[in-house]
């Protein structure tokens, strides 16, 4: 992952496309915005003190580096649907959760903050 992050490859879309609230019915809410060194940062609604740091590597994909290492560092591949993020695939330390969350924007904003 390390040498797709360092070959700086350019973003399909804009970084600030990425950005926004997406909500997975299992888990909840999920919001991902922009730093001031040009990442994307993940926060976690029923984990506030955790956060995914993401750096992009290619094909829609970031690799996600939990602030808390136990989570580990994994691809995060964002869902592109006509040249907009519509929904992202991340995943945790299999010790923690064997499986991988799809989180989807909320188009309607209809769910509850």
């Amino acid at each position: 992952m390390d040498d797709r992050v360092n070959a700086r490859n350019s973003f399909p879309i804009s970084l600030d496309d990425y950005t926004d609230d997406y909500y997975n019915t299992v888990y909840g809410k999920i919001n991902i915005s922009k730093n001031n060194k040009g990442q994307l940062v993940c926060s976690f609604q029923h984990h506030p003190h955790l956060k995914g740091t993401m750096d992009y590597m290619d094909n829609s994909e970031f690799r996600m580096t939990y602030s808390n290492l136990g989570y580990g560092i994994y691809p995060a591949k964002f869902i592109i649907t006509n040249g907009k993020a519509t929904g992202v695939e991340i995943s945790v330390n299999e010790f923690l959760d064997l499986d991988t969350y799809v989180f989807e924007k909320d188009p309607l904003n209809l769910m509850i903050k």
